[in-house]
């Protein structure tokens, strides 16, 4: 699904306090790409996902993703809109503790009408052999990899990650990049992965580099490299 911004604007108030997050974003992004969106804290790379994802209104401007037009959009539009074709990764695994592995994934699997395989996608993400255990028995990238399942089994067009692996270790992260990329190429599912870490850059079709709101530069990667390959920090 192509997405497409023109001239978007988010501001945020507190009183009389207005904090502008996003400054006259426009950006047009392919479909089937895997974008990185790369910037430092308090940039408005989240902001920029949030309102991309349905998550958030924006303040001023447009949005379109295929032939939806997500900045006219009531909530319960957007609502639907999300539950049918987009899937949220976070660096947060919001898993539920007393469900096992399986049955959080049935949880993203009971929100739309053709959800993949469970058994399929459990065996896809490495998770074949622990489809019976509880989020407390896992590691945290297993536990990342539970709640990659749980927003693929909705077989959704879009995959929005918001620091997926901020809480892992060098290793683990790069296996969680590896599984996103290899399920980017696999099920041509876009991929819109925001972080701080400019070694993640490495692996996207897509780079745009944000600061202060706006969006300080989009390159269209020449030579990606793989996960595993990439030089970490």
């Amino acid at each position: 699904m192509p997405i497409k911004l023109k001239k978007v604007e988010k501001v945020y108030k507190s009183g009389d306090v207005e904090t502008r997050a996003l400054r006259g974003v426009s950006l047009d992004l392919s479909d089937g790409d895997f974008v990185v969106v790369l910037g430092p804290s308090g940039s408005g790379k989240s902001t920029l996902l949030n309102v991309m994802g349905g998550l958030d209104h924006v303040t001023k401007g447009e949005i379109s993703i295929d032939d939806f037009t997500i900045h006219e959009m009531s909530q319960k539009a957007l609502t639907l809109f999300r539950r049918n074709h987009v899937g949220f990764i976070f660096q947060q695994y919001n898993l539920l503790q007393t469900l096992t592995v399986k049955e959080n994934v049935e949880i993203g699997a009971r929100l739309v009408e053709n959800p993949r395989d469970i058994d399929e996608l459990l065996k896809r993400v490495g998770l074949k052999d622990h489809a019976n255990k509880y989020p407390f028995q896992l590691s945290g990238g297993e536990q990342q990899r539970v709640a990659i399942a749980r927003a693929l089994v909705k077989n959704p067009k879009m995959l929005f990650c918001d620091e997926p692996t901020g809480a892992l270790d060098e290793k683990t992260a790069k296996e969680i990049l590896a599984l996103l990329q290899d399920l980017n190429k696999s099920l041509k599912t876009t991929v819109i992965l925001i972080t701080h870490n400019a070694s993640i850059a490495q692996i996207a079709d897509v780079v745009v580099k944000m600061n202060s709101g706006e969006i300080a530069e989009v390159s269209r990667t020449k030579e990606t490299l793989s996960a595993k390959d990439i030089h970490w920090g």
